[in-house]
């Protein structure tokens, strides 16, 4: 869901250098909110969120002329080649057969930067299996024992793992502008979960999931807010939904915060499946809500969320679509009405 290069090569400045040593050594597992709890994705809403004052046009911007706001199917595909995969893959103990390639981030202006920039380190360790993200993203993120590394337009030639962009987040901090991503730069894991958690999530008649939601929007504005370091809401420009919604405040920037003005009651009264009223009990007030980190500029209806790549066949049978390939797994709001439940922050964190 990302473009490389930018419009605009940014110019190469001197960094200072990484700090060597991480202030959590435990790796992130199912949860990356145990080594980046500073970023507002890992903090519930506060008993008061802060509204926007373009929330009701922003909820409003987010559907297809004619159609009422919806949130967009999640993209499954087992393969894990499709662009919602996000794979992400633990090195920190590397196998006998892993492979260990030179990263070569010379290839264009902003691949020289963004390694620079976000310290990204001079080799990497691809686990057995790895898979490098099937699309024009190229995403692969290998978790290892002191940081997250985050690579992108990735492709793997005779000199070693050539990168369009790329970046390290030590554990400890909050995740942010360490990973050369254009949204949050939080590292990838965080706002997407893989099965197992929703399954632990869901068979818990009261679960959510830790942390925010990650999103895309179908319109997004040039502009961000923290956490958000970048935006490439001019993705979205040429949309018949956000034409005419170009000026400052028009559209929500990438880093805003939203949910549902609902309570958990309110959402488990609804004729949803577990799955679905897991997420939508993450979403709503009583607990984190969900975070605009991307753009639907591939023209995606809504707000979409991204799930990792894994075995869904159980949910998959509890929304009534066909398991295997290359499926749509409904984010389902039957009973709820997003266009006078959904609010939007002004900031990441609400407050």
């Amino acid at each position: 869901m990302r473009s490389y290069p930018p419009t605009a090569s940014p110019t190469i400045a001197p960094s200072p250098s990484p700090t060597p040593t991480p202030t959590v050594a435990a790796l992130p597992g199912i949860n990356p909110c145990r080594v980046f709890a500073k970023n507002p994705m890992c903090s519930p809403l506060p008993p008061s969120p802060r509204i926007a004052p373009q929330s009701a046009a922003w909820v409003a911007l987010q559907a297809q002329p004619g159609h009422a706001p919806q949130f967009a199917d999640l993209s499954i595909a087992a393969s894990g080649h499709d662009d919602a995969s996000e794979p992400v893959y633990v090195s920190a103990t590397p196998a006998p057969s892993s492979i260990d390639l030179p990263l070569v981030c010379n290839g264009s202006d902003w691949a020289a930067w963004s390694c620079k920039t976000f310290h990204a380190p001079s080799m990497v360790t691809l686990p057995p299996g790895a898979k490098i993200e099937g699309n024009e993203d190229g995403h692969l993120s290998l978790l290892t024992a002191t940081a997250e590394i985050d690579l992108w337009a990735a492709h793997i030639a005779q000199d070693g793992m050539h990168v369009g962009g790329a970046g390290s987040c030590p554990y400890g901090g909050d995740g942010t502008n360490c990973s050369g991503s254009t949204a949050t730069n939080i590292a990838t894991s965080v706002g997407g979960s893989d099965p197992a958690t929703l399954a632990s999530v869901e068979s818990d008649p009261h679960g959510v999931l830790p942390y925010a939601i990650a999103f895309s929007a179908l319109c997004a504005a040039h502009e961000f807010v923290y956490p958000a370091t970048a935006s490439d809401g001019s993705n979205t420009d040429a949309f018949p939904a956000c034409k005419g919604h170009l000026g400052a405040g028009q559209r929500p920037p990438e880093g805003a915060r939203f949910f549902l003005d609902l309570s958990d009651d309110a959402v488990d009264a609804t004729p949803n499946p577990p799955y679905a009223k897991a997420l939508l009990r993450t979403i709503d007030r009583e607990h984190f809500g969900g975070m605009i980190v991307d753009t639907n500029w591939v023209g995606a209806a809504g707000l979409a969320a991204q799930y990792r790549r894994g075995d869904w066949a159980p949910f998959e049978r509890e929304a009534g679509v066909t398991p295997g390939g290359d499926v749509r797994l409904p984010f389902l709001t039957a009973g709820i009405d997003l266009r006078s439940s959904l609010r939007f922050c002004a900031s990441g964190d609400c407050r």
